[in-house]
Protein backbone atom coordinates (compact mmCIF):
# COMPACT_ATOMS: atom_id res chain seq x y z
CA UNK A 1 0.00 0.00 0.00
CA UNK A 2 2.71 2.31 0.59
CA UNK A 3 4.32 1.53 -2.45
CA UNK A 4 1.52 2.80 -4.24
CA UNK A 5 1.09 5.92 -2.23
CA UNK A 6 4.65 6.42 -3.23
CA UNK A 7 3.94 5.76 -6.57
CA UNK A 8 1.29 8.15 -7.17
CA UNK A 9 2.99 11.33 -5.32
CA UNK A 10 5.85 10.87 -7.51
CA UNK A 11 3.64 10.40 -10.58
CA UNK A 12 2.07 14.03 -9.51
CA UNK A 13 5.53 15.71 -8.61
CA UNK A 14 6.56 14.39 -11.95
CA UNK A 15 4.06 15.67 -13.67
CA UNK A 16 4.10 19.38 -11.72
CA UNK A 17 7.80 19.40 -12.74
CA UNK A 18 6.89 19.07 -16.11
CA UNK A 19 3.52 21.38 -15.98
CA UNK A 20 6.13 24.55 -15.16
CA UNK A 21 8.98 24.55 -17.97
CA UNK A 22 5.80 24.61 -20.41
CA UNK A 23 3.93 27.26 -18.47
CA UNK A 24 7.30 29.35 -18.41
CA UNK A 25 7.53 28.61 -22.34
CA UNK A 26 4.11 30.44 -22.78
CA UNK A 27 4.72 33.77 -21.57
CA UNK A 28 3.37 36.23 -23.59
CA UNK A 29 5.18 38.42 -25.71
CA UNK A 30 4.64 42.31 -25.59
CA UNK A 31 5.40 44.14 -28.19
CA UNK A 32 4.48 48.05 -28.70
CA UNK A 33 3.01 50.09 -31.59
CA UNK A 34 2.97 54.00 -31.86
CA UNK A 35 1.54 56.25 -34.72
CA UNK A 36 -0.06 59.84 -35.53
CA UNK A 37 -3.57 60.00 -36.96
CA UNK A 38 -4.63 62.75 -38.81
CA UNK A 39 -9.00 63.56 -39.26
CA UNK A 40 -10.24 63.98 -42.88
CA UNK A 41 -9.13 67.88 -42.82
CA UNK A 42 -5.54 66.94 -41.96
CA UNK A 43 -5.74 68.09 -38.10
CA UNK A 44 -4.18 65.69 -35.89
CA UNK A 45 -6.54 63.94 -33.46
CA UNK A 46 -6.51 65.03 -29.58
CA UNK A 47 -8.46 63.25 -26.98
CA UNK A 48 -9.39 59.66 -26.45
CA UNK A 49 -10.89 57.41 -28.95
CA UNK A 50 -11.76 53.84 -29.36
CA UNK A 51 -9.63 51.92 -32.27
CA UNK A 52 -9.53 48.84 -33.46
CA UNK A 53 -6.49 47.16 -34.96
CA UNK A 54 -6.61 44.09 -38.22
CA UNK A 55 -3.51 42.58 -39.00
CA UNK A 56 -2.77 40.94 -42.68
CA UNK A 57 -0.24 39.48 -44.82
CA UNK A 58 -0.69 42.37 -48.07
CA UNK A 59 -1.39 46.12 -48.50
CA UNK A 60 -4.71 45.03 -49.79
CA UNK A 61 -6.71 42.12 -50.06
CA UNK A 62 -8.67 39.73 -47.61
CA UNK A 63 -5.76 38.04 -46.22
CA UNK A 64 -6.13 39.24 -42.90
CA UNK A 65 -6.55 36.43 -39.68
CA UNK A 66 -8.96 36.66 -37.26
CA UNK A 67 -6.65 38.59 -33.99
CA UNK A 68 -8.68 41.67 -33.71
CA UNK A 69 -7.73 44.10 -31.00
CA UNK A 70 -9.66 46.73 -29.52
CA UNK A 71 -8.44 49.36 -27.52
CA UNK A 72 -11.09 51.42 -25.89
CA UNK A 73 -10.16 55.80 -24.83
CA UNK A 74 -6.68 55.71 -26.05
CA UNK A 75 -5.04 58.84 -25.78
CA UNK A 76 -4.36 61.06 -28.60
CA UNK A 77 -2.03 63.87 -28.16
CA UNK A 78 -1.42 66.19 -31.35
CA UNK A 79 -2.58 63.03 -33.38
CA UNK A 80 0.24 60.61 -31.94
CA UNK A 81 -0.54 57.68 -30.01
CA UNK A 82 0.42 54.22 -28.52
CA UNK A 83 -0.74 50.88 -27.79
CA UNK A 84 1.04 47.77 -25.99
CA UNK A 85 -0.13 44.53 -27.65
CA UNK A 86 -0.05 41.05 -25.56
CA UNK A 87 0.34 38.01 -27.73
CA UNK A 88 0.23 34.74 -27.13
CA UNK A 89 3.42 32.59 -28.23
CA UNK A 90 0.84 31.07 -31.05
CA UNK A 91 -0.73 34.40 -31.77
CA UNK A 92 2.80 35.53 -32.27
CA UNK A 93 4.16 33.07 -34.27
CA UNK A 94 1.06 33.63 -36.60
CA UNK A 95 1.38 37.41 -37.04
CA UNK A 96 4.92 37.30 -37.63
CA UNK A 97 5.65 33.76 -39.71
CA UNK A 98 9.16 34.66 -40.92
CA UNK A 99 8.31 34.43 -44.48
CA UNK A 100 5.74 37.35 -44.80
CA UNK A 101 5.20 40.96 -43.86
CA UNK A 102 2.53 42.26 -41.06
CA UNK A 103 0.58 44.71 -42.06
CA UNK A 104 -1.16 46.43 -39.68
CA UNK A 105 -4.86 48.68 -40.17
CA UNK A 106 -6.51 50.76 -37.90
CA UNK A 107 -9.86 51.80 -37.50
CA UNK A 108 -11.13 55.01 -35.63
CA UNK A 109 -14.56 53.61 -33.84
CA UNK A 110 -15.39 56.89 -32.53
CA UNK A 111 -15.40 58.23 -35.81
CA UNK A 112 -16.09 55.03 -38.33
CA UNK A 113 -12.76 56.05 -40.37
CA UNK A 114 -10.63 52.90 -41.51
CA UNK A 115 -6.85 54.07 -42.54
CA UNK A 116 -4.82 52.04 -44.64
CA UNK A 117 -2.82 49.27 -43.73
CA UNK A 118 0.63 50.15 -42.55
CA UNK A 119 3.66 47.38 -42.69
CA UNK A 120 4.74 46.51 -39.29
CA UNK A 121 7.90 47.00 -38.60
CA UNK A 122 10.40 46.64 -36.13
CA UNK A 123 13.17 49.71 -35.32
CA UNK A 124 16.56 48.15 -34.48
CA UNK A 125 18.46 49.31 -32.19
CA UNK A 126 22.20 47.83 -31.33
CA UNK A 127 23.80 47.05 -28.01
CA UNK A 128 27.18 48.03 -29.28
CA UNK A 129 27.39 49.79 -32.94
CA UNK A 130 29.15 48.80 -36.09
CA UNK A 131 32.94 50.60 -36.85
CA UNK A 132 35.07 51.45 -38.55
CA UNK A 133 38.36 50.08 -36.88
CA UNK A 134 40.68 52.08 -38.44
CA UNK A 135 38.89 55.58 -37.06
CA UNK A 136 37.26 53.92 -34.30
CA UNK A 137 37.37 51.50 -30.91
CA UNK A 138 35.65 50.54 -27.92
CA UNK A 139 38.12 51.83 -24.90
CA UNK A 140 38.22 49.39 -21.26
CA UNK A 141 34.38 50.72 -20.23
CA UNK A 142 32.34 49.91 -23.10
CA UNK A 143 33.08 54.08 -24.57
CA UNK A 144 33.42 54.28 -28.79
CA UNK A 145 36.49 56.47 -28.93
CA UNK A 146 38.64 57.55 -31.78
CA UNK A 147 41.51 55.75 -31.97
CA UNK A 148 44.68 57.92 -30.56
CA UNK A 149 46.70 57.68 -33.94
CA UNK A 150 43.79 59.91 -35.65
CA UNK A 151 43.38 62.15 -32.72
CA UNK A 152 46.76 64.36 -33.86
CA UNK A 153 44.77 65.13 -36.79
CA UNK A 154 42.61 67.07 -35.05
CA UNK A 155 43.05 70.30 -34.58
CA UNK A 156 41.06 70.27 -30.74
CA UNK A 157 39.78 74.02 -30.33
CA UNK A 158 37.89 74.30 -33.55
CA UNK A 159 37.39 70.35 -34.17
CA UNK A 160 38.76 70.70 -37.69
CA UNK A 161 40.43 67.94 -39.14
CA UNK A 162 44.03 68.32 -40.62
CA UNK A 163 45.75 66.14 -43.15
CA UNK A 164 49.77 65.41 -42.11
CA UNK A 165 51.62 68.40 -43.07
CA UNK A 166 52.62 67.98 -46.82
CA UNK A 167 55.11 69.53 -48.69
CA UNK A 168 55.34 73.53 -49.20
CA UNK A 169 52.79 74.47 -52.22
CA UNK A 170 54.24 77.35 -54.69
CA UNK A 171 55.05 80.54 -53.36
CA UNK A 172 53.96 83.90 -54.73
CA UNK A 173 55.75 86.83 -55.63
CA UNK A 174 58.03 88.63 -53.26
CA UNK A 175 56.44 91.71 -51.66
CA UNK A 176 58.05 95.06 -51.05
CA UNK A 177 60.98 95.55 -48.69
CA UNK A 178 58.82 98.08 -46.62
CA UNK A 179 60.52 100.26 -44.07
CA UNK A 180 63.87 99.56 -43.15
CA UNK A 181 63.11 100.59 -39.74
CA UNK A 182 65.83 103.29 -39.34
Amino acid sequence: MLNKVFSCVLFLYSIGMFKIPIALSNNPFTMSYSGRITDPNGRPLNGSFDIQIDFFYSEKGSDGFDMTKIFQNVEFNHGLFSINFIFTRNEYHVLFPGDKHTWIQITDLSNGKTYPRQKYQAVPYALKTAINNHHFEYDDRGYLTIKRDILRHLDVDGLNLKGDDGAIGPQGPKGDDGADGA
